[in-house]
């Protein structure tokens, strides 16, 4: 006999950069349930206050593309984007111009991204022109995804482009 499936329908948000609301409180708005986040092409900055996304539930980010959104760390010393959660996905987005300070020294500490061991995929990016004394641009540890993605020009003294775990 046949299965009926019936469709989930998650809560979207669409982001720009010089909106009232920042990915990361487009992505806390939808709770445990997750959602969808789109982020409008443009350039998204950043400062050490704070990540720009810190995915810890099932959220979908969806970016215009690499080419045309670009989360920008402006050469602060805090990781752009943390993927903690097996269902968290980005697509579609540019890390760039992130510095590693004392708290993200270590091979696998990701300046830009991290896909922590508990999952995350990390899929049709960029993680371009990070850097630190030591780490690297992007890292993902066992369970954790990175796919269809360029990470290039990520520079430091040990270390410098990816970092797999696992």
């Amino acid at each position: 006999e046949p299965k009926t499936v019936t469709p989930v329908f998650l809560p979207a948000k669409t982001v720009t950069p010089d909106g009232a609301e920042t990915p990361q409180q487009a992505i806390d708005s939808f709770g445990a349930e997750g959602g969808v986040g789109i982020l409008s092409e443009g350039i998204y900055t950043y400062d050490a206050v704070a990540p720009a996304m810190h995915l810890t539930t099932p959220v979908i980010v969806r970016g215009a593309g690499r080419d045309k959104t670009v989360i920008d760390g402006q050469g602060c010393a805090m990781r752009a984007v943390t993927l903690a959660n097996a269902n968290a996905v980005v697509v579609g987005v540019a890390i760039s111009n992130c510095a590693g300070g004392t708290s993200q020294a270590g091979s696998a500490a990701g300046m830009g991204l991290l896909v922590t061991a508990s999952g995350g995929t990390f899929t049709d990016g960029a993680v371009i022109g990070c850097t630190n004394t030591s780490g690297v641009g992007a890292a993902a540890a066992l369970g954790g995804r990175i796919s269809h993605s360029f990470i290039r020009y990520n520079k430091a003294r040990s270390g410098g482009g990816l970092y797999l775990d696992g």
